[in-house]
């Protein structure tokens, strides 16, 4: 039997964004070294389900399904994607 372990960093400081708790539980929070521009967050379906800018950097996720979800972040650097747990 293959078994499948999901294990993400609790920090992830790499790129120079920070985003963290993760898991997270009420609020993801999301900071750095590089000017965040937009970010997008979208379930493991591909779905958009959370939409911000510059001015939140505080998500409020206690209204996501428990799961996996993807952070696309737009940084004056570039497009940097991050994993991060609901739980």
């Amino acid at each position: 039997t293959n078994q499948m372990l999901v294990s993400l960093p609790a920090q992830d400081y790499s790129n120079g964004l920070l985003v963290y708790p993760n898991p997270v539980k009420d609020v993801l929070h999301i900071s750095g070294s590089v000017e965040l521009i937009a970010y997008t967050i979208y379930n493991m379906q591909g779905q958009e389900v959370y939409k911000g800018g510059s001015d939140s950097l505080e998500v409020k996720t206690a209204g996501f399904a428990n799961g996996i979800y993807n952070l696309e972040i737009e940084t004056d650097r570039g497009v940097v994607n991050r994993k991060f747990i609901k739980e």
